[in-house]
Protein backbone atom coordinates (compact mmCIF):
# COMPACT_ATOMS: atom_id res chain seq x y z
CA UNK A 1 0.00 0.00 0.00
CA UNK A 2 1.42 3.45 -0.82
CA UNK A 3 2.30 5.93 1.85
CA UNK A 4 0.56 8.96 1.50
CA UNK A 5 2.79 11.13 3.64
CA UNK A 6 2.15 14.83 4.22
CA UNK A 7 4.32 16.23 1.52
CA UNK A 8 1.76 14.62 -1.31
CA UNK A 9 -1.25 15.46 0.82
CA UNK A 10 0.28 19.07 0.42
CA UNK A 11 1.41 19.08 -3.35
CA UNK A 12 -2.72 17.85 -4.19
CA UNK A 13 -3.64 20.52 -1.50
CA UNK A 14 -1.79 23.52 -3.42
CA UNK A 15 -2.60 22.33 -6.75
CA UNK A 16 -6.37 21.94 -5.99
CA UNK A 17 -7.34 24.26 -3.67
CA UNK A 18 -9.60 21.52 -1.76
CA UNK A 19 -9.73 20.74 1.59
CA UNK A 20 -6.49 18.76 3.46
CA UNK A 21 -9.09 15.49 4.27
CA UNK A 22 -10.13 15.58 1.03
CA UNK A 23 -6.69 15.61 -0.36
CA UNK A 24 -6.06 12.76 1.70
CA UNK A 25 -8.85 10.73 1.00
CA UNK A 26 -8.44 11.37 -2.99
CA UNK A 27 -4.69 10.48 -2.50
CA UNK A 28 -5.84 7.05 -1.04
CA UNK A 29 -8.06 6.18 -3.73
CA UNK A 30 -5.83 6.71 -6.61
CA UNK A 31 -3.14 5.39 -4.74
CA UNK A 32 -0.32 7.88 -4.32
CA UNK A 33 -1.38 9.10 -7.86
CA UNK A 34 -1.53 12.92 -7.65
CA UNK A 35 -2.39 13.16 -11.54
CA UNK A 36 -5.41 10.99 -10.69
CA UNK A 37 -6.37 12.17 -7.15
CA UNK A 38 -6.57 15.75 -9.15
CA UNK A 39 -8.80 14.03 -11.52
CA UNK A 40 -11.55 12.70 -8.47
CA UNK A 41 -11.50 15.70 -6.94
CA UNK A 42 -13.02 17.39 -10.12
CA UNK A 43 -15.04 14.57 -10.79
CA UNK A 44 -16.58 14.84 -7.55
CA UNK A 45 -17.46 18.46 -7.57
CA UNK A 46 -14.48 20.36 -6.72
CA UNK A 47 -13.35 20.83 -10.18
CA UNK A 48 -14.03 24.98 -9.60
CA UNK A 49 -11.40 25.09 -6.64
CA UNK A 50 -9.05 22.83 -8.49
CA UNK A 51 -9.07 24.32 -11.81
CA UNK A 52 -8.45 27.83 -10.51
CA UNK A 53 -5.31 26.80 -7.89
CA UNK A 54 -3.07 26.89 -10.78
CA UNK A 55 -3.56 31.24 -10.93
CA UNK A 56 -1.29 33.45 -9.31
CA UNK A 57 -3.21 35.00 -6.51
CA UNK A 58 -0.91 38.00 -6.49
CA UNK A 59 -3.47 40.66 -5.31
CA UNK A 60 -6.55 40.87 -2.72
CA UNK A 61 -6.35 43.04 0.87
CA UNK A 62 -5.04 43.20 4.56
CA UNK A 63 -7.66 43.38 7.00
CA UNK A 64 -7.51 44.69 10.39
CA UNK A 65 -9.58 44.20 13.65
CA UNK A 66 -9.42 45.18 16.73
CA UNK A 67 -11.38 43.70 20.01
CA UNK A 68 -13.89 46.02 21.68
CA UNK A 69 -11.29 47.21 24.79
CA UNK A 70 -8.64 47.96 21.48
CA UNK A 71 -5.97 46.56 24.42
CA UNK A 72 -5.49 43.80 21.30
CA UNK A 73 -6.00 43.12 17.37
CA UNK A 74 -4.92 41.36 14.54
CA UNK A 75 -3.58 41.56 10.66
CA UNK A 76 -4.84 39.25 8.13
CA UNK A 77 -3.97 38.84 4.57
CA UNK A 78 -6.34 37.21 1.80
CA UNK A 79 -4.99 37.27 -2.00
CA UNK A 80 -7.10 36.74 -4.75
CA UNK A 81 -5.86 36.87 -8.56
CA UNK A 82 -7.50 40.66 -9.25
CA UNK A 83 -8.19 44.03 -7.79
CA UNK A 84 -11.63 43.61 -9.17
CA UNK A 85 -12.77 40.80 -6.95
CA UNK A 86 -11.01 42.11 -3.99
CA UNK A 87 -13.26 44.89 -4.00
CA UNK A 88 -16.04 42.60 -4.62
CA UNK A 89 -18.60 42.03 -1.16
CA UNK A 90 -18.40 38.65 -1.80
CA UNK A 91 -14.53 38.53 -1.20
CA UNK A 92 -14.64 41.05 1.50
CA UNK A 93 -17.32 38.75 3.45
CA UNK A 94 -14.83 35.35 3.46
CA UNK A 95 -12.10 38.00 4.69
CA UNK A 96 -14.43 39.11 7.73
CA UNK A 97 -15.34 35.49 8.59
CA UNK A 98 -12.06 34.74 8.15
CA UNK A 99 -11.13 37.45 10.52
CA UNK A 100 -13.47 36.34 12.62
CA UNK A 101 -12.61 32.62 13.04
CA UNK A 102 -9.07 34.01 13.85
CA UNK A 103 -10.26 35.94 16.62
CA UNK A 104 -11.63 33.52 18.22
CA UNK A 105 -9.09 30.81 17.65
CA UNK A 106 -6.52 30.25 20.59
CA UNK A 107 -3.83 32.41 18.55
CA UNK A 108 -5.64 35.40 19.31
CA UNK A 109 -3.96 34.85 22.87
CA UNK A 110 -0.61 35.62 22.34
CA UNK A 111 1.43 38.50 20.03
CA UNK A 112 3.19 36.85 17.02
CA UNK A 113 3.29 36.65 13.64
CA UNK A 114 1.73 32.65 12.49
CA UNK A 115 3.53 31.79 9.28
CA UNK A 116 2.25 28.18 9.10
CA UNK A 117 -0.10 28.57 6.71
CA UNK A 118 -0.67 24.36 6.27
CA UNK A 119 -1.99 24.43 10.14
CA UNK A 120 -4.00 27.39 10.01
CA UNK A 121 -5.53 26.12 7.08
CA UNK A 122 -6.29 22.74 8.51
CA UNK A 123 -7.74 24.12 11.35
CA UNK A 124 -11.77 23.18 12.36
CA UNK A 125 -13.91 26.30 11.08
CA UNK A 126 -14.87 28.32 14.24
CA UNK A 127 -18.55 28.06 13.12
CA UNK A 128 -18.63 24.67 12.06
CA UNK A 129 -15.95 22.06 13.28
CA UNK A 130 -17.09 19.67 10.91
CA UNK A 131 -15.40 22.03 8.25
CA UNK A 132 -11.79 23.65 7.65
CA UNK A 133 -10.74 26.95 7.29
CA UNK A 134 -9.53 25.54 3.45
CA UNK A 135 -12.80 24.22 2.58
CA UNK A 136 -14.16 27.77 3.87
CA UNK A 137 -11.83 29.11 0.87
CA UNK A 138 -12.91 26.30 -1.22
CA UNK A 139 -16.55 27.42 -1.29
CA UNK A 140 -15.51 31.17 -1.73
CA UNK A 141 -13.10 29.62 -4.51
CA UNK A 142 -16.21 28.25 -6.57
CA UNK A 143 -18.37 30.83 -5.92
CA UNK A 144 -15.85 33.77 -6.58
CA UNK A 145 -14.69 32.23 -9.66
CA UNK A 146 -10.55 32.95 -8.69
CA UNK A 147 -7.58 31.54 -6.74
CA UNK A 148 -8.01 32.86 -3.36
CA UNK A 149 -5.00 32.16 -1.27
CA UNK A 150 -4.79 33.09 2.96
CA UNK A 151 -1.68 34.64 3.56
CA UNK A 152 -0.58 36.11 6.68
CA UNK A 153 -1.66 36.63 10.45
CA UNK A 154 -0.45 38.59 13.02
CA UNK A 155 -1.71 39.12 16.30
CA UNK A 156 -1.13 41.97 18.82
CA UNK A 157 -2.29 41.43 22.29
CA UNK A 158 -1.78 43.63 25.34
CA UNK A 159 -5.01 42.93 27.29
CA UNK A 160 -3.96 42.89 31.06
CA UNK A 161 -2.11 46.66 30.40
CA UNK A 162 -2.92 50.40 29.70
CA UNK A 163 -2.09 50.03 26.07
CA UNK A 164 -3.87 50.55 22.70
CA UNK A 165 -3.75 48.33 20.15
CA UNK A 166 -4.50 51.09 16.67
CA UNK A 167 -5.39 49.57 13.11
CA UNK A 168 -4.30 52.01 9.96
CA UNK A 169 -5.82 50.77 6.56
CA UNK A 170 -4.61 52.81 3.22
CA UNK A 171 -5.58 52.30 -0.50
CA UNK A 172 -8.64 49.66 0.45
CA UNK A 173 -6.35 47.24 2.75
CA UNK A 174 -3.57 47.10 0.44
CA UNK A 175 -1.62 48.71 3.07
CA UNK A 176 -2.97 47.87 6.71
CA UNK A 177 -0.69 48.25 9.72
CA UNK A 178 -1.82 47.83 13.49
CA UNK A 179 0.72 49.72 16.52
CA UNK A 180 0.60 48.55 19.77
CA UNK A 181 0.99 51.89 22.43
CA UNK A 182 1.52 51.42 26.22
CA UNK A 183 0.98 54.31 28.93
CA UNK A 184 1.66 54.70 32.21
CA UNK A 185 -1.71 56.38 33.25
CA UNK A 186 -5.08 54.72 31.88
CA UNK A 187 -6.58 57.94 31.50
CA UNK A 188 -3.97 58.79 29.20
CA UNK A 189 -5.63 56.32 26.45
CA UNK A 190 -8.89 58.64 26.20
CA UNK A 191 -6.99 61.74 25.81
CA UNK A 192 -7.94 63.24 22.18
CA UNK A 193 -4.04 64.44 21.59
CA UNK A 194 -3.10 61.27 22.41
CA UNK A 195 -5.34 59.33 20.15
CA UNK A 196 -4.59 61.41 17.71
CA UNK A 197 -1.00 60.65 17.94
CA UNK A 198 -1.60 56.44 17.91
CA UNK A 199 -3.21 57.08 14.64
CA UNK A 200 -0.27 58.94 13.23
CA UNK A 201 1.87 56.17 14.62
CA UNK A 202 -0.19 53.35 12.64
CA UNK A 203 -0.03 55.80 9.75
CA UNK A 204 4.01 56.31 9.94
CA UNK A 205 3.92 52.20 9.86
CA UNK A 206 1.60 51.86 6.94
CA UNK A 207 3.15 54.56 5.11
CA UNK A 208 6.85 53.36 5.28
CA UNK A 209 8.80 56.77 4.35
CA UNK A 210 11.59 56.85 3.81
CA UNK A 211 11.25 52.68 3.88
CA UNK A 212 8.69 50.48 5.85
CA UNK A 213 10.21 49.78 9.46
CA UNK A 214 11.50 46.52 10.49
CA UNK A 215 11.61 47.47 14.42
CA UNK A 216 10.10 49.94 16.86
CA UNK A 217 14.12 50.43 18.62
CA UNK A 218 17.54 49.74 17.46
CA UNK A 219 18.06 46.82 20.16
CA UNK A 220 14.77 45.33 18.42
CA UNK A 221 15.83 44.65 14.87
CA UNK A 222 16.36 41.29 13.94
CA UNK A 223 19.95 39.65 13.90
CA UNK A 224 18.97 38.27 10.25
CA UNK A 225 17.94 41.75 9.30
CA UNK A 226 21.41 43.70 11.13
CA UNK A 227 23.61 40.41 9.68
CA UNK A 228 22.49 41.08 6.18
CA UNK A 229 22.59 44.90 6.26
CA UNK A 230 26.26 44.89 7.24
CA UNK A 231 27.12 42.31 5.02
CA UNK A 232 25.75 44.65 2.04
CA UNK A 233 27.24 48.11 3.83
CA UNK A 234 30.96 46.15 3.71
CA UNK A 235 30.49 45.00 -0.03
CA UNK A 236 29.47 48.56 -1.25
CA UNK A 237 32.45 49.98 0.96
CA UNK A 238 34.59 47.44 -0.44
CA UNK A 239 33.29 47.76 -4.03
CA UNK A 240 34.32 51.64 -3.95
CA UNK A 241 37.82 50.90 -3.03
CA UNK A 242 37.55 52.91 0.16
CA UNK A 243 41.11 52.79 2.75
CA UNK A 244 40.81 49.32 4.83
CA UNK A 245 41.84 51.22 7.94
CA UNK A 246 38.74 52.98 7.16
CA UNK A 247 36.35 50.44 6.46
CA UNK A 248 34.82 50.12 9.83
CA UNK A 249 34.35 53.65 10.44
CA UNK A 250 32.06 53.53 7.18
CA UNK A 251 30.05 50.56 7.78
CA UNK A 252 29.02 52.03 11.21
CA UNK A 253 27.88 55.39 8.98
CA UNK A 254 25.80 53.41 6.74
CA UNK A 255 24.29 51.60 9.71
CA UNK A 256 23.62 54.15 11.48
CA UNK A 257 21.66 55.57 8.11
CA UNK A 258 20.34 52.56 7.61
CA UNK A 259 18.47 52.88 11.68
CA UNK A 260 17.52 56.07 10.89
CA UNK A 261 15.22 54.77 8.00
CA UNK A 262 13.94 51.49 9.40
CA UNK A 263 13.75 52.06 12.97
CA UNK A 264 10.49 53.13 13.84
CA UNK A 265 11.48 55.58 16.49
CA UNK A 266 14.38 57.14 14.47
CA UNK A 267 12.41 57.60 11.27
CA UNK A 268 11.59 61.51 10.20
CA UNK A 269 7.93 62.25 11.52
CA UNK A 270 5.28 61.38 8.57
CA UNK A 271 3.81 64.90 9.21
CA UNK A 272 6.56 66.80 9.97
CA UNK A 273 9.94 65.47 8.69
CA UNK A 274 12.26 67.90 10.82
CA UNK A 275 11.42 65.75 13.64
CA UNK A 276 11.80 62.61 14.47
CA UNK A 277 9.28 60.37 15.89
CA UNK A 278 10.15 59.60 19.14
CA UNK A 279 10.90 63.45 19.47
CA UNK A 280 7.05 63.71 18.47
CA UNK A 281 5.96 61.26 21.24
CA UNK A 282 8.29 62.86 23.71
CA UNK A 283 6.09 65.94 23.00
CA UNK A 284 2.74 64.59 23.61
CA UNK A 285 4.41 62.67 26.60
CA UNK A 286 5.43 65.86 28.08
CA UNK A 287 2.08 67.77 27.46
CA UNK A 288 0.17 64.73 28.65
CA UNK A 289 2.62 64.25 31.77
CA UNK A 290 2.62 60.34 31.14
CA UNK A 291 4.93 57.83 29.77
CA UNK A 292 4.22 57.10 26.27
CA UNK A 293 5.95 53.98 24.58
CA UNK A 294 5.12 52.47 21.60
CA UNK A 295 6.08 48.31 21.92
CA UNK A 296 5.39 45.78 19.02
CA UNK A 297 3.69 47.13 15.63
CA UNK A 298 3.15 44.71 12.00
CA UNK A 299 2.53 46.11 8.60
CA UNK A 300 1.08 43.97 5.74
CA UNK A 301 1.51 45.01 2.28
CA UNK A 302 -0.34 43.39 -0.32
CA UNK A 303 2.59 42.09 -3.21
CA UNK A 304 5.26 42.17 -0.53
Amino acid sequence: MVEINAKLVNELRKRTGVGLMECKKALVEAKGDVDKAVEKLRVQGLATAAKKAGRVAEDGTAASWVNEQKDAGLLLEVNCETDFVARTDDFRALVQDLVAHFAASEHFAKSGAYDDTEALLSEPYYQDSSRTVQDVIAEAVGKIGENIQLGRLAVLNLTGKNALVQPYEHAGGRVTALVGIETGKPETLKDEKFLVLAKDLAMQVAAGMPRAPVAVNRDQVPEDVLEEERRICREQTLAEGKPENLLDKIVTGRMNKFFKEAVLMEQPFIKEEKQTVQKVIQGVASELGDEITPVMFFRFAIGD
